[in-house]
């Protein structure tokens, strides 16, 4: 190849390769603008834009003036300002924006605050909450008013309004402390009380205060140990004096307790009365007071109570017992003691105080005590009547008791002469007893049983049932006062037994001696033949419920020549009751007695027995004999006719 050829060949190659890079060289700013899109970084306030400088921090991108071509998916900026805080902006491809505002914020100024005096003071900025005491005092603040207070006790409040420039720049406020003075005196009482000025204690001479203060506005606190504090707010002129009256405290009141014993006594302060021990008083301190407590019974006590400053006090009164003279007669004359000592034989004179115990006794007779009440006697004479020990129990049971709808009344013991017809029958004798005043009632045995009875039927005499049916509910009544039962079941190869305890004093029926007496009033001598009179038709009206006329159609054994109104049983208590006030002996029903139906030759007779022994008449009776006062009969089952009552001795 000539090298002409050669030559040309090589000029065509550096040709193509300029037409290559100028090529290049255009289209490359056509293709960034293509695959590149064009922001505007704006930056606020206006003030700061002008020196503002944007500074690429991440992703990729070309500075066009104020406009950045940016080719990366997300770009990142940092815009700083002088006096500005710097802020980053990030922007993102694929937003729909083209502005990128960013704001920045004024940098806080710097204030620093110079004072110049030898006076306590304080700094204070309010609105930063700041406090200080420094000479030089540096803070930041953002821009804008500022107020700045300098204050002392003896100096005169500096109030500094300041408009904060920012941006970092440094201002300087200077203060000169001003002093100025006023002054106070005042006296104390008392003297040992702690005075404080404006919460900082200050030292007096003998209770005596004088001082320079500041102008303005003061406190005055005092306090002293058992005194009630006191704060005076006071104002001070510029080089005025001021002086006060004598700042006196008032004592605080004392907790007082007062006990006495006995308790329960009226206490008198200064002649008032306050109430009854225990007794807890507020006093004030630094005075006597007097006392009196009183108690029916005992020697009141006077006294004084010293009520010293702050402390609390307790004092217990005892009192005495009040003493006076009684006279003591007793009948028969007997041996006196008083609280346990023996005195002498009555009468005597003796002297007593609420509460002691004067006994008599002498042999053969219950001990008799007489209490000495706590309100002073009146009648000075004491009497005192013994009973014979044998008859203690009875004279100090009451007259009636009630259990379970059962009236019972007391009936005194007593000897007597046994019917010629009934010797073999009873003993001459009955204890002391407590008898029901009627017969058992059908509400009264529901109790027993659990039946239910109707108020119609409820004191009805409860009737059929048998004599051991009787005495289970004797039993279940001795129970129901923690008596000892009388009547003993049990069962011997298979045969129920009844036995009973003669010495027990539960409930149990009457025997046959026993039911006479209630049924002659207790006078057997005066009793007759019938319970009215010796004649059988001399028949009283209202006598009792027997078989008179108005029974005439259920049975023919009636008597014409007598009316009570009641064809059946009749409620008890329908007729009026003998002289020992008892009900139900004459008519209605017959009564069960305990007696089995043999000769009974002690006094609860046989322990054994099918037949039962059943006295007096019912509402069935009309034949003579069976009208008798005295109209024995035995049973083995129970009738409409026949019901029962219930007794317990003494003892």
């Amino acid at each position: 190849m000539s090298d002409g050829l050669l030559s040309e060949i090589k000029a065509q190659r550096r040709k193509n390769t300029l037409l290559l890079f100028v090529t290049l060289l255009i289209s490359l700013p056509l293709f960034l603008i293509l695959v590149g899109r064009t922001i505007e970084i704006q930056v606020n306030p206006v003030e700061a834009r002008a020196a503002a400088n944007i500074e690429l921090i991440k992703g990729f991108g070309i500075a066009l003036q104020n406009q950045y071509l940016v080719f990366s998916d997300v770009t990142e900026f940092m815009i700083s300002s002088p006096g500005y805080a710097a802020e980053k902006a990030l922007y993102k491809k694929n937003a729909e924006i083209s502005v990128v505002e960013v704001d920045l914020k004024l940098l806080p100024g710097l204030i620093r605050v110079e004072v110049d005096g030898d006076a306590d003071f304080e700094i204070y900025v309010p609105s930063l909450s700041l406090r200080s005491k420094d000479r030089a005092f540096e803070f930041e603040a953002p821009a804008g008013g500022l107020v700045v207070e300098v204050d002392g006790i003896n100096i005169q409040k500096s109030v500094k309004n300041i408009e904060v420039l920012g941006r970092g720049l440094e201002q300087i406020v200077s203060v000169e402390l001003r002093e100025v003075r006023g002054s106070i005196a005042f006296a104390v009482v008392p003297s040992n009380a702690s005075v404080s000025l404006d919460h900082a204690q200050v030292d007096g001479a003998d209770g005596y205060y004088q001082f320079k203060v500041a102008v303005g506005d003061h406190a005055i606190d005092i306090a002293a140990d058992g005194y009630v504090s006191k704060v005076m707010e006071v104002y001070v002129d510029e080089s005025s004096e001021l002086r006060l009256d004598t700042i006196t405290l008032q004592p605080k009141s004392v907790q007082v307790t007062l006990t006495s014993r006995p308790a329960k006594a009226t206490v008198l302060i200064d002649g008032k009365y306050m109430g009854e021990t225990p007794l807890s008083l507020s006093l004030m301190p630094l005075r006597d007071y007097r006392y009196q407590v009183r108690k029916s019974g005992y020697e009141p006590v006077l006294g004084k109570l010293e009520v010293e400053l702050g402390q609390a006090s307790a004092r217990e009164i005892v009192l005495a017992k009040e003493r006076y003279s009684v006279s003591v007669e007793v009948f028969p004359a007997s041996k006196i003691i008083l609280n346990g000592v023996e005195k002498g034989i009555s009468s005597i004179a003796l002297t007593v105080s609420a509460g002691d115990i004067i006994s008599a006794e002498k042999v053969g007779y219950a001990t008799e005590e007489f209490l000495v009440p706590a309100v002073k006697l009146e009648d000075r004479n004491i009497r005192i009547r013994l009973i014979k020990a044998d008859r203690k129990l009875f004279v100090d049971s009451p007259d009636i008791e009630e259990v379970e709808g059962v009236t019972l009344l007391k009936l005194e013991g007593r000897t007597f002469s046994v019917p010629e017809k009934l010797r073999l029958l009873m003993q001459p004798y009955v204890p002391d007893l407590y008898v029901s005043d009627t017969v058992i009632t059908a509400e009264a045995y529901a109790r027993f049983s659990g039946g239910n009875v109707g108020s119609d039927v409820g004191q009805l005499p409860q009737n059929n049932i048998n004599w051991q049916d009787a005495a289970l509910y004797c039993n279940w009544l001795s129970e129901k006062l923690a008596l000892r039962p009388f009547y003993t079941f049990g069962e011997v190869r298979g045969v129920k037994t009844i036995a009973f305890d003669q010495n027990s004093n539960g409930f149990r029926m009457p025997t046959l001696g026993e039911w006479v007496v209630l049924m002659s009033a207790g006078s057997l001598e005066k009793m007759q033949k019938y319970p009215w009179g010796e004649q059988y038709l001399a028949i009283p009206r209202g006598i009792g419920n027997l078989a008179g006329r108005e029974l005439g159609e259920y049975s023919s054994a009636t008597m014409q020549h007598y009316v009570d109104n009641y064809a059946g049983v009749s409620p008890v208590k329908s007729f009026r009751p003998n002289a020992l006030n008892v009900y139900d002996l004459v008519g209605n029903v017959r009564e069960w007695l305990h007696d089995a139906a043999v000769e009974n030759a002690e006094y609860f007779g046989a322990a054994y027995g099918i037949q039962h022994r059943t006295l007096g008449s019912s509402y069935l009776a009309a034949s003579p004999e069976a009208l008798e006062s005295i109209a024995v009969g035995s049973a083995i089952y129970g009738a409409d006719d026949l019901g029962f009552r219930v007794v317990r001795t003494i003892k």
